[in-house]
């Protein structure tokens, strides 16, 4: 054989070994023995033929041995031919362990791609914020399916383009070694509404990004829902304990408080949270026995409602409270907690002392109205019959003495009643427009005679007050009455200090003063330097018949009389004392519209005088009947009487003459006063009306005034008195 052909051919073997090799190197992979066997055998083999085959004549000139370098190429080319035929099944993908490989290859893709699919999860791969692939899931969610979603980009999903730069930024461009980056945000879907959800995203290979990143898709609507309905509670939560008007705390049984509300912190007087925590309970009760005896029931009943307690202030003013309370306790039936809530109920207590106030003085006032009706209905019996006795016994000194002490006996009762009329608001007043300031000032020479020297009496009357509407007598009686009680409270001397103001009160101060109403009203302010009153004195300060001076000293009707007067004159009046301190006694009078009408004493020209007329007379009391009819019969009236209304009609229609003045009491059993003037007036047109009666009626006052144009005297009145108003009228 040519020594040129052999080594051609061995070089071609040796470079057709080395492909062989390399394609064995990665058929097989990592098998090192096998590839270090057949690369060792091959080398052999190859280096044997090279050097059997050698063309050495080449070079020595000597012939070269051909048979046996021609039979290692031999070998060498059927080793090759033999790993060739051997790799063909690798390299065909014959062989058993790579092809089941590859079937559990693509069993797995195909479950990953079944898992994917059927996920409730929404899946999609993205590339370059479009959308490369989605899973039914993500189509269910957002409403479009697969083929409408196919390359968009993922912009369309989101509200606005600040949102989309946002979920970019977090999820896809991060540049930390975060393998998996997650964001929560809001996607439109198809119907245009909202879907919360969170994006959880993973490359798919970190060294191909161009492969896109696989995104997960939760909707998580429900959840921020849930959370948001969570976190409304909780604030409602916390809006109520810190802006309740309850007093809500928790505290341990040794009096630790751990939590409270402002509520708490306002009620008892701290300037903050941590203040009132850092106080001890027990210091919030007036005695320690309380605190105790409260843990004892909250232990027995467990839990506690509307448990009305006293507490304490921080600044040691003492509360009225209504506290419900609920304990905690362990497994040993301890108690080791208190949640509790208290709400402040001094106003309340202040207003229902007010109010039994109140209707004690309207039953006393009841109950002395009667009284004083009845007893005028005696006192004028016993006036007219005691000025009969003075008139008839002038020249007997002894007896004349005797009747004119009954006179001045009776007036001193009539002058009980009108006190006792008064503060039952039964008297009759006739009220004008007027200034309380002349009013004070007419007064005020009198005022500083009656106090004495040792006694300072300062006014205060303000320019431009307003006007008031009051009977100009009963307020003079306010100012003196007040003045008395006064000068009494300041036995070793000192200052009495009147005031007028205007004044507005306003709903706040109406809400702490029962039976005030807000508006504008005209202060009349009458203060001290005295004694001052304690609270027991004050809870009777207006009653009739209580006073603290000594026997003898007073009737206690002065402040009685004052609370009347003003309580019927639509007034409101409030007292401000402390023991040692003096009082101030604030008279709240309602502001009236129009001119100040003329005070000026009015002289009364009707004189005393005799008359012929033809009286009515009207009078269920059959002693006042007949001390009247003497009277006037004396005085030369006709006098027609009745003792009740049936009566009087009887009367009028059998008399034939003219009846010029019916005379009537107010208040008689079956038919009143004004009802019996009314029927009478269709008969005898002409005729006028005087009625006269113990106190007022509703049938000829409204709220203790007497309606215009009626004709009124009030019991218990003498004949001369009754003569001259007879007279005033018939001459009107």
């Amino acid at each position: 054989m040519n020594p040129y052909t052999v080594a051609a051919a061995s070089l071609a073997l040796c470079l057709a070994g080395v492909a062989v090799l390399l394609k064995i190197l990665r058929v097989v992979g990592g098998n090192r023995a096998f590839y270090f066997i057949f690369t060792s055998a091959f080398l052999f083999i190859l280096r044997q033929s090279l050097i059997l085959t050698e063309p050495a004549g080449l070079h020595s000139g000597q012939a070269p041995v051909t048979f046996t370098g021609e039979l290692f190429s031999l070998a060498a080319l059927g080793f090759l031919l033999v790993g060739a035929l051997l790799l063909i099944p690798i390299i065909g993908g014959s062989s058993p362990g790579l092809r089941e490989t590859e079937k559990i290859i693509q069993k797995k893709d195909r479950f990953l791609a079944a898992v994917l699919s059927a996920s409730p999860v929404g899946f999609c791969l993205i590339r370059g914020r479009a959308l490369h692939w989605v899973n039914d899931s993500f189509c269910r969610m957002v409403g479009y399916d697969a083929e409408a979603l196919q390359d968009k980009t993922t912009a369309m999903l989101y509200p606005d383009v600040r949102e989309f730069e946002r979920v970019g930024r977090q999820l896809y461009d991060r540049k930390d070694e975060a393998r998996i980056s997650r964001v929560t945000t809001r996607l439109v879907l198809k119907d245009g509404s909202i879907m919360h959800c969170l994006l959880q995203a993973a490359s798919i290979d970190d060294d191909h990004p161009e492969l896109g990143k696989l995104v997960a898709v939760m909707d998580v609507t429900e959840l921020k829902q849930m959370a948001d309905a969570l976190e409304e509670s909780e604030e409602r939560y916390r809006r109520y304990f810190e802006e309740d008007l309850a007093a809500a705390y928790v505290s341990t049984p040794q009096g630790q408080l751990l939590s409270c509300n402002p509520a708490f912190v306002r009620i008892f007087g701290f300037s903050s949270v941590e203040q009132a925590i850092m106080c001890d309970l027990h210091l919030l009760y007036p005695e320690p026995a309380m605190m105790e005896s409260f843990l004892g029931l909250l232990r027995k009943v467990k839990k506690m409602e509307h448990h009305h307690n006293q507490r304490c202030r921080s600044d040691g003013n003492i509360i009225h409270v209504i506290e419900n309370a609920v304990g905690s306790f362990n497994r040993q039936g301890e108690l080791v907690e208190i949640k509790g809530y208290i709400i402040d109920a001094t106003h309340q207590k202040n207003l229902e002392e007010q109010l039994r106030q109140s209707q004690k003085m309207e039953a006393i006032g009841r109950l002395a109205g009667g009284i004083a009706h009845d007893f005028n209905n005696l006192l004028t019996a016993i006036t007219g019959y005691a000025d009969s006795l003075v008139s008839g016994l002038k020249h007997d000194d002894t007896l004349g003495k005797s009747a004119r002490e009954i006179r001045k006996a009776s007036e001193r009762a009539a002058s009980l009643t009108s006190q006792l009329l008064a503060f039952s608001r039964k008297q009759v007043l006739q009220p004008k427009i007027l200034s309380l300031g002349t009013v004070i000032s007419g007064m005020e020479e009198m005022l500083r005679r009656f106090m004495g020297e040792d006694i300072e009496l300062l006014t205060g009357i303000p320019s431009g007050l307003w006007p008031i509407k009051a009977d100009r007598g009963q307020i003079e009686q306010v100012v003196m009455n007040l003045a008395v009680n006064a000068r009494d409270a300041m036995p070793d001397g000192g200052r009495l200090i009147i005031e007028a103001s205007n004044i507005e009160l306003d709903t706040t101060y109406a809400k702490l003063h029962m039976s005030v109403s807000p508006g504008s009203y005209v202060m009349l302010a009458v203060s001290d330097t005295g004694t001052g009153m304690t609270d027991d004195v004050m809870a009777h300060l207006f009653e009739p018949f209580f006073t603290t001076k000594g026997e003898g000293r007073g009737t206690g009707l002065g402040l009685a009389t004052v609370y009347g007067i003003v309580k019927q004159s639509d007034g409101h009046i409030w007292v401000y004392t402390e023991p040692g301190k003096g009082a101030t006694f604030k008279v709240y009078l309602p502001r009236a519209e129009g001119g100040v009408h003329d005070l000026s004493p009015v002289t009364d020209n009707v004189t005393h005088a005799c008359g012929h007329e033809t009286i009515l007379l009207v009078e269920d009391d059959d002693l006042v009947r007949d001390m009247i009819c003497d009277g006037l019969r004396r005085n030369g009236y006709k006098v027609l009487n009745a003792s009740h209304g049936g009566d009087a009609l009887r009367i009028c229609s059998e008399f034939s003459g003219p009846i010029h003045l019916l005379l009537t009491d107010v208040v008689m059993p079956g038919m009143n006063g004004r009802e019996l003037a009314e029927r009478i007036a269709e008969s005898h047109p002409q005729i006028k009306t005087l009625f006269i009666s113990g106190y007022t009626d509703r049938a000829i006052v409204h709220n203790g005034v007497l309606d215009p144009e009626t004709d009124f005297l009030q019991k218990p009145f003498n004949m001369e008195m009754l003569a001259r108003k007879v007279r005033e009228i018939l001459c009107a």
